[in-house]
This record gives structure tokens, sequence and C-alpha cells, in this order.
């Protein structure tokens, strides 16, 4: 492949999660750190196909599988929930919207899903909790980023066919929000298309490599209005989407904007979707003056973090001091504070003694100036323009930021190895805020010591629903084991005007496809 696939084992799990904007999770892509996600046409502008009439082009890797549990891209990993449905969606909000399920309830470290009756496969076959657990099992055995999404259960027992019982090893009150997997057909996975229950089944391929999706005569859901057949189109990573797009080579293109550009014009009425991809300032804990708290709560208050998201992320992220995407319903009447407190800063590094200053205005500390170094990868635009806004913000403190750019390699060898004052990192957190990860003594993602007893026992107590967002938030700034940036956002276009209102969530890319209306 043109574009390298990051290891998503050991240590590289964190380090692709963390340091080039690759996500653990079913949306990991093929991609080199700061490299487009889904970019690239296998076909030549002469030979491409060009858009027809009642054909709705999406672009998929020829190179990887269709299979919902093994690919690898996000352009084929965002098709699977045209053809495989689940227990629930989310919304745009993180809302989850109940799909195959009919009732979910979760009591401690019991989840009971209740299915629908009479919905079937595409082969006219009943779906049950039989296939739900088969998916399951089917996740846990490929060891990939299902698996890791459901590290928290303990077991599952079918009750009945339509009812599942979910045991976790924690209480887990979102845990709801990770029930949007594909469910199969039992005994499918290993069909070159398992069989699923979604608004479309796999149809016949061309010479060209072009796969047609039918509407499913089974789909359980409002009627298909407009978007009958769909064509799944080849691609390869040497054009751009947004090329594709212009060209008519495609109808629709998504991308999660991995890849920084100034400029992005994803076809008519693009619609931005909330991810769950935090940009964070990680900070080691361990050492010199970023191991006294108030010290890191006062860097995060110098930084302005509309400004990051405006400017450096070319208002392609939202903003938040708190680390939970300020976009779900949950954390949305969070006070977030995301422009900077210059004079609360100010006023926390005095108090900690750092009040004399030099002739440009650093403080000082001893007779040394007040510094930290900031490691960053200079191979994504996003965090070299985060990195010399942070280092204005501390400037504008008193306090000297050096820039440490390193490659990839070269910054991910150091922050394994906590060899930083600051770096800046992304991860993608699951849709139930798991934090565990940062702050459990074990935890995959603690560089620089962010592994805290008091926190992860208030993260745990609001994950089991005894505490409040609110509360938790305050705890955590006040610890500040890491800051907090932004949340990236994505991007979905068209070559055409939608004449209805498009719906795209994280869940599903094409929530509301059965409305949409193409004039082709």
């Amino acid at each position: 492949m043109h574009i390298k696939l990051i290891s998503l084992i050991a240590a590289a799990i964190v380090a692709a999660a963390l340091f080039s904007a690759c996500a653990a999770d079913a949306n990991a892509a093929k991609q080199e750190p700061g490299s487009s996600v889904a970019a690239g046409d296998s076909s030549s502008s002469s030979s491409a196909p060009a858009a027809t009439p009642n054909v709705f082009r999406i672009p998929y890797d020829s190179q990887d599988s269709l299979n919902p549990y093994l690919s690898t891209t996000t352009l084929n990993s965002v098709l699977s929930s045209l053809v495989y449905d689940s227990l629930v969606k989310l919304d745009k909000d993180f809302i989850p919207v109940m799909s195959l399920a009919s009732d979910i309830q979760i009591e401690g470290t019991v989840c009971t899903v209740t299915m629908k009756s009479g919905i079937r496969f595409s082969d006219g076959s009943d779906v049950t909790a039989t296939d739900v657990k088969y998916s399951f099992d089917r996740m846990k055995e490929q060891g990939g980023a299902y698996a890791k999404r459901f590290a928290n259960v303990a077991g599952y027992t079918i009750k009945s066919p339509t009812v599942l019982e979910i045991n976790l090893s924690e209480p887990d009150h979102l845990f709801i929000n990770l029930l949007d997997f594909p469910v199969i057909k039992s005994g499918t996975f290993k069909d070159t298309y398992p069989i699923g229950c979604g608004r479309y089944v796999f149809g016949a391929s061309n010479d060209a490599g072009e796969i047609t999706l039918s509407v499913n005569e089974y789909w359980h859901g409002s009627p298909v209005k407009t978007l009958k057949t769909l064509l799944l189109t080849p691609f390869n990573y040497g054009d751009s989407l947004i090329n594709s797009l212009k060209m008519g080579k495609i109808n629709f293109a998504f991308s999660d904007l991995s890849q920084a550009q100034s400029s992005t014009n994803m076809g008519s009425n693009p619609v931005q979707i909330s991810l769950t991809n935090m940009v964070y300032l990680g900070i080691n804990n361990t050492r010199g003056v970023t191991q006294t708290a108030s010290f890191r709560k006062a860097i995060s208050l110098a930084i302005n973090r509309e400004g990051l998201a405006s400017e450096a992320f070319f208002s392609r992220a939202v903003p938040s001091a708190v680390p939970f995407n300020p976009s779900m319903y949950v954390t949305k009447e969070l006070p977030n504070r995301v422009q900077a407190d210059t004079e609360g800063a100010n006023s926390i590094l005095d108090t900690l003694g750092y009040t004399v200053r030099d002739d440009e205005g650093y403080r000082k500390n001893g007779n040394d100036r007040l510094t930290v170094n900031l490691l960053v990868n200079t191979e994504n635009l996003y965090r070299t323009e985060t990195a010399a806004r942070i280092q204005q913000a501390l400037k504008d403190v008193g306090i000297e930021c050096t820039i440490n750019e390193q490659n990839f390699e070269r910054y991910t060898s150091l922050v394994q190895a906590s060899d930083f004052d600051l770096y800046i990192g992304e991860v993608k957190l699951y849709a139930n805020n798991d934090l565990s990860e940062f702050l459990k003594s074990e935890g995959a993602l603690t560089y620089g010591g962010t592994a805290n007893t008091d926190l992860y026992a208030a993260y745990t107590a609001l994950r089991a629903g005894q505490t409040d967002y609110a509360t938790f938030c305050s705890s955590f700034e006040e610890q500040s084991p890491f800051i907090p940036l932004v949340f990236r956002t994505g991007i979905s276009g068209f070559t055409r005007t939608m004449s209805y209102n498009v719906k795209s969530s994280i869940s599903d890319i094409f929530f509301n496809i059965e409305d949409w209306n193409y004039a082709s």
C-alpha cells in the first residue's frame, strides 16, 4: 500500500492513537503521521467513470476488507453501517438511538439488552440474541480495536431469543454508547461478505472493481426513498477526495481531516461531524517544575484553546478544557473555559515564588530562566501550529518554552521513554468517555506519570454514576495530569446538493441516508 498501516499492537497501539492521529478503534486508518486518512483514486482522470443518473458513488479501498471486523481503513470502516445494523446508533450529540435493540437497561455491572422482534437479515432469517453473541465472540477473537472497546466485558449470556445479558467487570453508566458495533449473522464471519441486516446488501462487482449495493428488501427501518443503488468505487491513495468530488468520480466522501489543510472544500452541503479524537498537552508529572500540580494548572490557564481551534486547526476542532467532548449530551452544560486566563496563570506562578523576571520578561527559577521543553512531531502541521501558539502563550506568563521538533519515530521513542516536559499528543477516546488508560496505575497512556490514584478513584465513581461530571472536572483541573486542548472534527461532502437535511454522526456517517434525496 502507498500508505502505511500503523501497528495496533503492544506499545504501537498507544503510539498510533496518541501521536499520529490514527485511532485505536474501528475507524483506524492506513496512514503515516499527518497523511490523508482517505485520499486518492485508483483511476486516472481520463478513465475515471463519470457520475451516471440514479447511481450514487462512494469510495472504498479495494485492497482492504469489507468485513466490518477486519477492515482497517477509514474508507471501508465507515461503510459498514450501510450493510450492518447495530443495537444502537449515536446521533450527533452522542445520544444513543435504539436500532436493533428495543430497550437497554444498565444496573451496576449488568447490562440487559432486549431486542426488537421481527427483524430479519438480508437473507430473510431472524436476527436474534444468538447473532449478537456470535458477533461479540468474533470481535474478541480478532483481538483488534473492537476487542479493546469491550475490555470491560466479563461475559454475556443469552436469556431468550431476544434478550442478552452482558456482565461488566466494573460499572459503566455510558456502556450503552459502545453498543453501536455491526451485528452479523451467526456462522457467516468467514464469508466474503458476512450477512447483515442494514439498509443495503452487497451485490455484484464489475471488471473495474466497483461493487453494487442494493436496498435490503428486509430492512426494518424507514424505506429508502431515493438512493436505491449505491456503487462502491475503488480508490488508491494518489488523488485527493476533494478533487475526486469536484471531478464527479464520486458523489460522496468522508474525511476525519487528520491531515492539516488550510482550505477544504468538500463539495455541496458539507456536514461537520464531532469526533472523539482528543488533542492534548501531555505533561511530565514526575520531574522538574511540571511535577507540581498548581504549575500544571497555570499552564492550562495560559492557553487560549479557542484560538487553537480556529487558527492551528483551521476551525476543524472544538476547543475544550475538559477531557470530554463538549458536544456530548452529558457534557454540554459543563463549565468549559476555552479562552486564556492569563491573570489566573500569573497569580499561581507568583504564589509558587516565581516572581523575579529577567530583562525579557521571563520568570527566574533560581539563577536560570523558568523553562520547559515541548516535544512535537514535525510531520503533522496541526501539531507544529499548536506548539508555536503554546510557546507564545507560555511566554505571555513568563515561561520560556523550547520546542523540540522530531520526526514521528524519534518523537514516539521520546514520549514512550517519558523524556519530555511537555508533548502534544492525540488519542481517540471511546464514546463512553473512558479515561482509565491515562489514570490507572497500569494504564497504557500514563507517559510522564499521569497515573493518579485519587483522580482514578474519582473517575471510577463518575463511571459508576456516583458523582457528576462537574465535580470530576473540577478535581481534574486542580491536578491537571494532562491538559485537554481540542477535539477534532471530521467532514462529509457531496458532489451535488442534497435536498434533505443530511445527518451524520461518529456512529453512522450515513445516519439518515434512507431520506437523502440526490438530484443526479
